[in-house]
């Protein structure tokens, strides 16, 4: 009787070190496409991007300093829409809004210097995502 039980006893599951089980089945990815490098950017297209770059940055800042200037000055109180609108001059005229008008002159000059310092090519930009030389 004994031996009918150990019979009927199930065998623990093997377990060898090392190696996956036999019983366990493998998943695995199908085989993909190499990834291709990409190609190469033309120079036109850089010069294009970099002039303007160039023109952006140029534009911002002069933008910028023309706002940050222009309600300090005589222009800002003595002309035909403030003579008109007294309510508008008043308002206008006050130091406050001055200051905040500055303000932003000043944040668009800002820009304007992030944007030329943390200017990039978009070869290099290239090279920097795959990592893989680029051909000229």
């Amino acid at each position: 009787m004994d031996s009918a039980r150990e019979q009927n006893k199930p065998e623990p599951p093997r377990q060898d070190k090392g190696t996956l089980n036999a019983g366990t089945p493998i998943l695995t990815q199908p085989p993909t496409e190499a990834p291709r490098a990409p190609e190469g950017v033309p120079r036109h297209v850089v010069w294009i991007h970099r002039i303007s770059m160039v023109v952006f940055v140029v534009f911002c800042i002069e933008l910028g300093i023309f706002i940050a200037v222009l309600p300090w000055i005589s222009v800002w109180n003595q002309n035909l829409f403030m003579l008109t609108h007294p309510a508008v001059r008043d308002f206008l005229t006050q130091n406050f809004v001055r200051g905040s008008i500055s303000g932003l002159g000043v944040i668009d000059v800002w820009i304007g210097i992030w944007e030329a310092v943390h200017y990039h090519d978009p070869v290099v930009q290239l090279e920097n995502e795959t990592k893989t030389p680029s051909r000229r």
